[in-house]
């Protein structure tokens, strides 16, 4: 099948099948196909009459590394129910006994049945290729039937007041897009009709700004190029964009008219962390996240449309993290955005007229992936992980929480003033992985795996257990399992909450666990792993985390965020009435390992790592200022060595430093470790290696329709 026809709609015996809305047509009855089986009828179709064997359809469409044989068999099972098909008289999909599975129903392009649905005398240009390329020109005659087209739809508002949503709104939820790349950070004109949003193909390096209606109907790639161009947002009249450009890791605030040709650079902005920039209601300002000179952090300015002039708002400290996302909320004279290092972020607010007005906290969030505010300014949706999985959120404007909307996975929500919501849907699948360090060239094998989220090994003090972090039961719950992964095990922790940060005691029988309340405040268990009981270590404070035994086990280290939002490094007794001693007085601690009498300790915005003796009262020494990890937290100590994974050559790479010479040692390429968390871990005799790393990254668009009541 031609590769241009990819993702039009196509007939499919007497079915008419739409890959890009997962539609199947016939009769007038339309059934809607979850993501899987809707890429499964997909890729069959394009290698119809041949035969794809289970391998090659598991490879393709489920794009895992390990995925149990009988997936296929259930998918294909209800794929054929879905086509009303016999598997013993196949008028569709048809079994080839060890061969694999073929389409044997007529496959054809389908008509186009967008033009007839339009107003006499308007077209719609075909947009049979979806795939992001650069596009410079346009013939006049179409750009011209483009504009008008957008311009006609943009110009039908419908005003129906301001929607709230509920978690029941939210089963009329239905794909926006999903195609074979990325699509991601979306956003939705006021009438809820459009939707920009940037669109990066597999194996491209290009990242487009793509406009497309709700329908699907209309898609038009709008900025290309050799840049990425990201994080559009619609005025709210709807006839202008902004987003941004990025480049070599330069970052431009643009701005384009709808219809229109070309953009135009507004001010710089951050890339790093990229941030979604937002409008005010009059039009006339942008709000948008941005590193000024000298600053530790980025901070949120907004710059005058007509004049460039940029104004700073806010200007954190490195233990404060970045601020992003800003949000304009309706009729209050305040701008919202996100504060904190990923995990550990506020929903702030501030009087951004007011010259000398200071940010305040309106939420405790967790991680806060995106935010928007309703038409009216009472309410808002958030993408938090608070519920104990990620997923939407309701509040009201004073901060409290009303609902948990649902959509597993979702984040970066756009909420139009028609009521319609658009959101990504992100699924990550992270996997452990063990690396034979004894064995030069060795390859990794895959121990942990699910298709979730599977992270934070970490290992008993004799090597004989592995302890892990998985939401493969939709909290974030810990597993204890043998080093090889094999035989793995739940633990019995309260339900409700998220658990995280397992280290275990030095006799192997108890683990220091991190635990998440309702409220995201976070405390210190002990889990005593014979008994299953579960010790709150009150006496250790709220926000107090990632917890571990000192070598003789009568102390405890841990971290314990403090009133400016900075974690320091504390040592407390086992007993209640033992006191607390601020060990590191940084309050930008980020994680630490504690290794033969040493504690080795990464701080936010430091280079290297500082090592503290846990006896000898010497003054800390700062080692290794050459060593980037390529995550925060991708690095671990074993008795004398630092182990990190970092870039070479744009290649990550895992190496090992002897913390007193800084001696280093190549161990192995092409091995990342990117997950959230602590990423490795390695045994006491230092002959083997657990990695935790993403192995899968699924992005798409979802949309909620207005109601019509």
């Amino acid at each position: 099948m031609p590769a241009s026809t990819e993702l039009s709609p196509l007939l499919i015996g007497d079915f008419r099948f739409d890959p890009r809305s997962h539609e199947l047509w016939r009769e007038g009855d339309c059934q809607r196909l979850p993501r899987r089986l809707s890429q499964l009828l997909l890729r069959l179709a394009q290698a119809a009459p041949d035969v794809l064997s289970r391998q090659q359809l598991i490879d393709e469409v489920w794009q895992r590394r390990m995925v149990e044989d009988d997936v296929l068999s259930r998918a294909i099972a209800e794929l054929r129910r879905a086509l009303g098909d016999d598997p013993k008289s196949p008028r569709f999909i048809e079994t080839i006994p060890k061969a694999g599975y073929r389409l044997c129903a007529a496959v054809r392009p389908a008509p186009d049945q967008v033009a007839a649905s339009l107003p006499s005398g308007l077209a719609l240009p075909v947009a049979a290729d979806r795939r992001p390329r650069p596009r410079w020109w346009m013939a006049g005659a179409a750009l011209l039937l483009a504009g008008l087209a957008i311009t006609v739809l943009i110009s039908l508002q419908h005003d129906s007041g301001p929607q709230s949503l509920t978690a029941a709104d939210m089963t009329r939820t239905r794909p926006l897009t999903s195609g074979a790349g990325w699509e991601f950070r979306p956003d939705i004109s006021p009438d809820g009709r459009w939707v920009a949003y940037s669109e990066h193909a597999q194996g491209s390096e290009v990242t487009a700004l793509v406009l497309q209606d709700v329908r699907g109907e209309h898609h038009e790639v709008l900025e290309a190029g050799d840049q990425a161009n990201i994080r559009p947002a619609f005025s709210p009249d709807g006839r202008q964009l902004v987003f941004l450009r990025v480049r070599d890791g330069r970052c431009e605030l643009a701005l384009r008219a709808l219809p229109g040709t070309t953009s135009r650079t507004l001010a710089p902005c951050s890339a790093d962390p990229a941030s979604s920039p937002a409008w005010s209601a009059d039009q006339r300002h942008v709000a948008y996240s941005m590193v000024e000179a000298g600053a530790e952090m980025a901070g949120i300015a907004v710059v005058e449309v007509a004049t460039g002039q940029v104004r700073v708002l806010t200007r954190p400290s490195a233990v404060q993290g970045p601020d992003r996302d800003p949000e304009f909320v309706p009729g209050g004279g305040l701008i919202s955005f996100a504060r904190g290092h990923d995990g550990e972020q506020f929903l702030m607010t501030l009087q951004w007229q007011a010259p000398t007005a200071q940010p305040q906290p309106l939420w405790n969030a967790g991680r806060l992936q995106g935010h928007a505010w309703r038409a009216d300014g009472a309410q808002l949706i958030a993408a938090s992980d608070q519920a104990g999985y990620r997923a939407l959120v309701l509040l009201d404007a004073n901060g409290a929480l009303i609902e948990v909307l649902g959509a597993r996975g979702g984040r970066f929500p756009a909420w139009s003033a028609s009521g319609a919501l658009v959101f990504e849907s992100a699924q990550y699948d992270a996997n452990i992985w063990q690396l034979d360090l004894a064995t030069p060239d060795a390859a990794p094998k895959l121990v942990v795996a699910s298709t979730r989220y599977d992270a934070s090994p970490t290992l008993s003090g004799d090597g004989r257990h592995l302890a892990f972090v998985s939401n493969r039961n939709d909290f974030e719950q810990i597993f204890v399992a043998n080093p090889d992964g094999s035989a793995p095990t739940r633990l019995s922790m309260p339900d409700g909450q998220r658990w995280s940060r397992p280290a275990f005691g030095p006799d192997g029988q108890q683990l220091l666990v991190t635990g998440y309340d309702e409220d995201n405040q976070h405390w210190i268990y002990r889990h005593d792993l014979a008994s299953g009981r579960n010790l709150q270590l009150r006496h250790l404070g709220a926000d107090s985390g990632a917890g571990q035994y000192c070598t003789q086990g009568d102390h405890i280290l841990y971290l314990r965020r403090g009133s400016d939002g900075g974690r320091s490094l504390w040592m407390a007794g086992l007993g209640s009435e033992d006191p607390a001693v601020e060990l590191e007085h940084s309050a930008a601690a980020e994680q630490f390992v504690i290794t033969a009498e040493t504690v080795v300790l990464s701080r936010i915005g430091a280079a290297g790592f500082r090592l503290l003796s846990l006896h000898a009262k010497s003054a800390p020494v700062d080692v290794l200022e050459q060593v980037v990890p390529l995550t925060p937290f991708a690095w671990t100590a074993r008795g004398r060595h630092l182990y990190a994974v970092v870039r070479v050559a744009d290649q990550p790479v895992l190496k090992r430093w002897h913390l007193d010479s800084g001696d280093e040692e190549l161990l192995a390429r092409d091995i990342s470790a990117d997950a959230v968390g602590p990423a490795l871990a390695v045994s006491p005799d230092q002959r083997t290696l657990w990695f935790a790393r993403t192995d899968n990254l699924s992005l798409d668009l979802m949309w909620v329709p207005p109601r019509t009541d």
